[in-house]
Formats: C-alpha cells, sequence, structure tokens
C-alpha cells in the first residue's frame, strides 16, 4: 500500500510539471505569435494612430439603423460585432489601436435576458468605457418571451446612463420591459440627439406605449412602431424623414401625413379601418392632404377598403416609388388610377403585387403614369380576376404610327417589365410589344426602351394547359434577344416544344 501512495504522488508531481511546463509553452507561443505578427506587418507601426484608426473603420464600418428587420437580424448584427473583436485578437499593438478608436465600439448589443447577466454587465461598461464619448447605437432584444430568471434593470442602468449620447435606439423586448426604456418609469431619461427609434414590442401587442421625455421633445428622423400608436409618441414628427408603421389606422396615417412634412419615405403594413374615428373622419375627409416630399411609398396586405379609403384622401405629386402588395381583394387598379390623376406624379417604378386582377383596370391605372420605368405586375393569390395579358399587351404593341398620331403612346419610358397574369394567352402577342410585326415580323420603330422582360406562367393555369410556342414566335424572340433585350420566361417546357431540362426560358 506504501508503494502505490509513492507511485500515486510521484505521478501526481509530475502532472502538475506538465501542467506547469504547459503554461510556459502557451505564453511563449502566445508572444511568438505576437512578435510574428509585428514583424510581417513593419508597415503598421509606423502609421500615425490617425490612419490606424480610418483603416479599421473600413474594414469594421459602422452599424446602420436597421430599417429592414429580418429572422436573423440580431444574429447578422453579432457577425457584424465580432469583426470588431478581431482587430483586437491580432497582437498587442492592433488591440491597443482597436481599443483606441471609440467609433468601433458605439454600437451596443444587449441581450436583456443573458444566461449570464453579470458577465453581460461588465461586457456592456467595457462596451462603454471604449466607445469614449462618441454617439450611440443601442441595440436591446429578448430571446424569451417571458423572461423571469433575472432582473435587468442593472443593465439598464448602466445604458442609461449614457442616454445622452444614444443616437439611435433599436428596442426588441417584452411588453412588460419597454417602460424602463421609454415610458413613465424611466425617470428623467433625455434623449437630446436621439435620432432613429424602433419601438417593437417583441411577443406582445399593446398600444399603451408612450414615448414622452418632457425634458428635451427628441428630433428623431427615422421611426419604426409596430403596435404603437404614432399619438403616443412626443417627438418632433416635423422632423421625420423614414417611417414604417405596423398596423397603423387610416386616420393615424393621414394625421402623420399632416404632421411630417418632410416625410420621404413611408412604409404602412396591415393598415386597417379605424371604425371607432367616424368623427375624425369626417373631419379629416373634407379636403384632400397634399405631401410635397414623399417620393417612395409601400403598403402591403392592407384591410379590405383601407387602401380606397386612404388614397383617396391624399395627393403625393412627388412620389418615384410605389409598391402595393395586396388589398381590396385585386380591386385596387381603380384607386390607384384616381390617386395617379390626382397626384400628377412622375412614378418610376410600381410592383403591383396581387392588388390589380381586371384587365381594365390595369390599363387605367398606367394610363396616368407615362413617366413609369420599372413596372412589376403579379397575380399569385388571386382567385378571381380577370387579368389576361391580351389587353395589357395589345396595349403595349400599339405604335403613334398607327391610328389616331395624336394618342400618346402606352408606357413610352418603360425599361423593365415583369408580369403574372392570372389567364392563358397567345404567344403571338409578344413580338409586337418589341416593335415586331405580329403577321409579318418585320422591324417597326422601336418607341419604347424596354430592356427587359419577364413573364411567369398565369397563376390560374396548369402549366400542362398552355399552348405550345411556335417556330416563327421562338425566331422572333430570338431576334429580341440578340438585339439587347433580357428576357426570362417561365416555364420553358410549357413554352417550348423541345426537348430542355430547364424549367426556365432564359434568352
Amino acid at each position: 500500500m506504501r508503494e502505490l501512495e509513492l507511485r500515486m504522488k510521484r505521478a501526481q508531481e509530475k502532472f502538475l510539471q506538465a501542467e506547469r511546463e504547459m503554461k510556459d509553452l502557451v505564453n511563449e507561443y502566445g508572444k511568438l505569435i505576437s512578435h510574428a505578427n509585428a514583424v510581417h506587418d513593419p508597415i503598421f507601426r509606423r502609421l500615425p494612430s490617425e490612419v490606424i484608426s480610418i483603416i479599421f473603420q473600413s474594414f469594421a464600418p459602422p452599424i446602420p439603423f436597421e430599417r429592414v428587420q429580418s429572422c436573423d437580424s440580431d444574429t447578422d448584427v453579432w457577425a457584424k460585432i465580432k469583426k470588431r473583436l478581431v482587430l483586437g485578437a491580432v497582437c498587442r499593438s492592433w488591440r491597443h489601436a482597436a481599443l483606441s478608436t471609440h467609433r468601433l465600439w458605439s454600437y451596443i448589443l444587449v441581450r436583456l435576458d443573458s444566461p449570464n447577466p453579470g458577465r453581460s454587465v461588465e461586457i456592456i461598461r467595457n462596451w462603454l468605457g471604449r466607445s469614449g464619448n462618441v454617439p450611440l447605437s443601442i441595440h436591446i432584444y429578448c430571446q424569451q418571451s417571458r423572461p423571469t430568471l433575472y432582473s435587468p434593470y442593472e443593465m439598464v442602468s448602466l445604458l442609461k446612463q449614457e442616454s445622452a449620447r444614444w443616437q439611435s435606439l433599436n428596442l426588441r423586448v417584452p411588453l412588460h420591459f419597454v417602460p424602463i426604456f421609454v415610458g413613465k418609469g424611466r425617470g428623467t431619461t433625455v434623449f437630446p440627439i436621439l435620432r432613429s427609434l424602433r419601438l417593437e414590442p417583441a411577443h406582445s401587442h399593446s398600444w399603451d406605449i408612450v414615448f414622452d421625455c418632457h425634458v428635451v421633445m427628441p428630433k428623431l428622423a427615422d421611426v419604426f412602431l409596430s403596435y404603437v400608436h404614432c399619438k403616443h409618441m412626443k417627438i418632433h414628427w416635423a422632423l421625420v424623414t423614414w417611417v414604417q408603421l405596423e398596423v397603423p389606422h387610416v386616420n393615424e396615417c393621414l394625421e402623420l401625413f399632416k404632421d411630417s412634412p418632410q416625410l420621404k419615405y413611408c412604409m404602412l403594413v396591415d393598415l386597417y379601418e379605424d371604425a371607432t374615428s367616424d368623427a375624425i373622419t369626417a373631419t379629416t375627409t373634407s379636403r384632400t392632404i397634399v405631401h410635397h416630399q414623399i417620393v417612395d411609398l409601400h403598403i402591403e396586405w392592407p384591410e379590405p377598403g383601407s387602401l380606397k379609403k386612404l388614397l383617396g384622401q391624399v395627393s403625393f405629386p412627388a412620389l418615384k416609388r410605389l409598391c402595393v402588395m395586396g388589398g381590396e381583394d385585386g380591386l385596387a387598379g381603380r384607386p390607384l388610377a384616381s390617386f395617379f390623376k390626382r397626384s400628377r406624379c412622375r412614378l418610376e417604378e410600381l410592383i403591383a403585387f396581387d392588388s390589380i386582377s381586371d384587365n381594365d383596370d390595369l390599363v387605367a391605372a398606367l394610363a396616368e403614369v407615362p413617366s413609369l420605368v420599372d413596372l412589376e405586375v403579379t397575380a399569385d393569390f388571386c382567385l378571381k380576376g380577370n387579368l389576361s395579358p391580351e389587353p395589357f399587351f395589345k396595349r403595349l404593341s400599339q405604335n403613334s404610327a398607327e391610328g389616331d398620331p395624336h394618342k400618346p403612346i402606352f408606357l413610352p419610358n418603360l425599361q423593365s417589365l415583369e408580369f403574372q397574369p392570372l389567364q392563358a394567352f397567345s404567344w403571338d402577342l409578344l413580338p409586337p410589344i418589341f416593335g415586331l410585326s405580329s403577321q409579318t415580323m418585320v422591324d417597326r420603330p422601336f418607341e419604347r426602351p424596354l430592356r427587359t422582360f419577364h413573364l411567369a406562367r398565369p397563376a390560374n393555369v396548369d402549366k400542362d394547359s398552355l399552348p405550345i410556342m411556335d417556330e416563327k414566335t421562338k425566331l422572333a424572340l430570338l431576334a429580341v434577344r440578340d438585339a439587347g433585350v433580357h428576357l426570362h420566361i417561365s416555364p420553358l417546357r410549357t413554352f417550348m416544344d423541345s426537348p430542355f431540362d430547364q424549367d426556365n426560358l432564359e434568352l
């Protein structure tokens, strides 16, 4: 037994000795790595610190305010933040330079329900210290819908101490955490330089969130609100240029247009009519609201009736881009035509997804915007409608030399067209669009600068029931391709009686 104990003791001593030697080797290797990095980078040490700072900021540029939310949003931001950490892991001189470049650390991403809150508090404290006195972008989120393991107030307190430096705030946390940042429970917190605000209560909906600083009203430029009423936002709306509202009601949007004369971009998601505001509606609709600055308008999935009501009360003469996704059960063509006629805008881009399902409505709306350059019309989920491409294609093929020479050309500036109809059509309608006679296939004056043409299979037609493209049309489209037009027709097997393996025709 005694001999066994001695053998165990010697083994333990050898183990400890090996452990010490391993530590020494690790330290020596680290020093060699730093020395090797320094030798490999002789120029770096000679550069002025200002130049090094510019290089680092070029490698890890400022993270912009998040205008488009994605499913992997927080993951994407973490990937950008890690680039800053990489700079400090090369060698001591790089680490010193990175930590001295305050703008690298101006974006702070905080998980409020962190599984290691003590560590998170320390990271926030160090990050704030590295940022110096530069403006901060704060992004706060939770992964759990009901975090109960930890009270995050120590984290929040650290961040709020620097609220005077907040230039953007992206808040995606459960409802009961929102007031400690922007509600009544935040004390005397002020945001004197705050320019971008995103309020998106996670996993819950509430209209009762209030943003009121009492002391200094923020001069915001970018505002994103999800299930939050504009009337609860005590800010200088007159300075706002970018807005996205989720689940707003029509009257709220009309008030926004009146209160935000500098607004240039507006996205409205899940627009609805507020049935409780009839009195406000009566006063609001007495005159058209003319907004002279909006150039980009997106309206996605409005409730039936809300799109017509909104567009019927506004005029946007500066509008350049319009996207309408869904709405009015495919009957948005007439409201759009009236809106275009009233606005007299020089619209350049129009996207109509499942919003126009009638030929006459489509042509009537497009006739009001001859300035159009890019057009995308898709009827994907509309189960009913009369969106056959024949009247539309025939109108596109009309030449000013034919019929009435004084009649204006339909869409004379169109350069790109993407179209998915509801019904089948004849292939001989395509060549005339590009200046080829449908009968003799001879060239006519090409009066429209159309350079991109994408055509998808009609949504309500089985691909096996579509007619086969004849040889004459194939040759004509090949000639169009050779003239420099990009053609994309899908699916190929249906349209071409040829043994191709692809599903699409790319000309």
